[in-house]
């Protein structure tokens, strides 16, 4: 028997900076691919100011215009072609939205029983280094991951942690893709695992992990579900991050934490747990009595997932939700609950905030009640039962949020917000990637200045502001291997 999570819906923040957040004007976008059976596949759009914008998918012959008004969604609805079929192939299906003003897009893959949605990362946070995280293969399916190209003539290395069709474990190979073609590929078997596949590219690229329709915690547990999330890249990747469990579930919610650098110590409520190498993850359970923080001594990426619905016997089902570090925090959001037809769902708001803001963030301008310690953080966490459609939440200060609801077997969830800031720019300045930070570095940075990044990963970027800047000369000027970069 295969059942169903699903969300439709969307969200949006209101920035000063929209290129640092999840809103944006450009986007490639992709579906991978669903358990079975003709999909319903459906973008969700919702933006802070009136404005008009494109869906197009030209390798279908496909475009539609759109418009937003603040505080509604829209939907557009994409041929089913739209998904890609198969392992190990490449498509011209990729989804391209613009519009004249920041919106906020979410992707709904549908089909009766296996359903999940994705938040949308605009192309200014795209990059080029990528770790996947998904799931195991479940009774339905494999895991998979998909890319979309942004630009043409762009290579893409792949190092699959698993065997996969036609590539096996650990042997890297090369693709090419062209702007708006898609690359999808699966596991060889349904008990593997594509998360912590290593991705690299020579221009930006847009990335999906999931699974085709997966367990959770595992196969012992009915029923399975089609997951699926957009991965930022390594370069936006966090190191702190708190968490306050599903409300409803018993036996708590699952968790995983991929490393991007070899040697990253997990840090759980104060524990260390386990030290990780490069693209490996820390599989957990984390109680439903408390709110929890996780800590890596270098940057990671945590997902929270909804386990299936007999591992606690509440009306629910498997589903993806990355957690935002508190790097990447915002000062406000806009989020929407699925409709109430075909299935009315029970909702709920997930709010982490500062202590000292408590009393004074607001949730449709009323204050949010119940929150508990995190620990000791600093932070709050709280649990808001919300009626289906639009919520407007507030605070003072940055702060996270988390959308979710479930129905007979069937569940949603998706983050508020991600904002994209380049915040993992430790090691950046090798510009040309000999190994030395020098004058040649320096010159070729300073050459380009007061342009856009290439991404959030962009070696030119010291300060992570996704701008090239004078800024970002002077800091790799004070990385330099050999004194004042005079010489080689």
């Amino acid at each position: 028997m295969f059942l169903s999570c699903g969300v439709i819906g969307a969200c949006s923040i209101t920035c000063a900076n929209a290129q640092t957040t999840n809103q944006g004007t450009d986007f490639y976008l992709g579906f991978s691919q669903n358990y079975s059976g003709g999909p319903n596949l459906v973008l969700f759009l919702t933006g802070g100011t009136a404005t008009t914008g494109t869906v197009a998918v030209p390798g279908l012959a496909f475009t539609t215009p759109f418009s937003v008004t603040p505080g509604t969604i829209t939907a557009v609805d994409l041929p089913a072609s739209t998904e890609s079929q198969g392992s190990d192939v490449i498509i011209n299906n990729g989804i391209h939205v613009t519009s004249m003003a920041p919106v906020t897009v979410y992707g709904l893959n549908q089909i009766p029983y296996t359903t999940d949605a994705y938040l949308g990362l605009p192309k200014p946070l795209l990059g080029t280094n990528y770790i996947v995280l998904g799931y195991a293969g479940g009774a339905g399916g494999p895991s998979e991951f998909q890319i979309v190209g942004s630009q043409d003539g762009t290579q893409v290395t792949i190092t699959p942690s698993a065997d996969s069709t036609n590539h096996p474990a650990g042997i890297p190979f090369k693709i090419t893709l062209n702007e708006l073609q898609t690359y999808e590929l699966q596991a060889t078997s349904d008990s593997t695992d594509l998360s912590g596949t290593l991705i690299s590219s020579t221009q930006p690229i847009a990335l999906f992990g999931g699974s085709v329709c997966t367990n959770i915690p595992n196969d012992n547990f009915v029923a399975c579900d089609y997951v699926v999330e957009q991965i930022p890249a390594t370069g936006s990747w966090g190191k702190d991050f708190l968490t306050v469990p599903l409300d409803t579930r018993r036996n708590g919610d699952t968790f995983r934490v991929l490393a991007s650098q070899a040697g990253t110590t997990v840090t759980i409520d104060g524990t260390v747990v386990t030290t990780l190498g490069a693209a490996q993850f820390y599989q957990t359970e984390l109680s439903d009595t408390a709110n929890h923080t996780i800590n890596t001594s270098q940057p990671s990426l945590v997902a929270q997932y909804s386990n299936s619905t007999t591992y606690d016997g509440v009306l629910s089902d498997p589903m993806m939700m990355l957690i935002s570090p508190t790097e990447q925090f915002q000062t406000s959001y806009s989020v929407t609950t699925p409709a109430s037809s075909p299935e009315t769902y029970t909702n709920y708001i997930n709010v982490v905030a500062k202590a000292s803001d408590v009393s004074t963030c607001k949730v449709d301008g009323n204050p949010i009640p119940a929150f508990k310690p995190i620990g000791t953080s600093g932070y709050d966490g709280a649990q808001i039962p919300v009626a289906t459609g639009t919520h407007n939440l507030s605070c003072p200060d940055p702060f996270g949020s988390y959308v979710y609801g479930f129905a007979s077997y069937d569940s949603y969830g998706y983050p508020g917000g991600l904002g994209g800031m380049g915040i993992n720019h430790l090691n950046r300045c090798d510009v040309n990637g000999d190994g030395q930070v020098d004058y040649r570095d320096v010159d070729v940075i300073f050459a380009d200045r007061n342009t856009p990044a290439n991404g959030v990963d962009d070696e030119r970027d010291a300060d992570g502001d996704l701008e090239i800047t004078v800024a970002d000369a002077r800091i790799c000027q004070q990385k330099c291997t050999y004194t004042a970069c005079a010489t080689h």
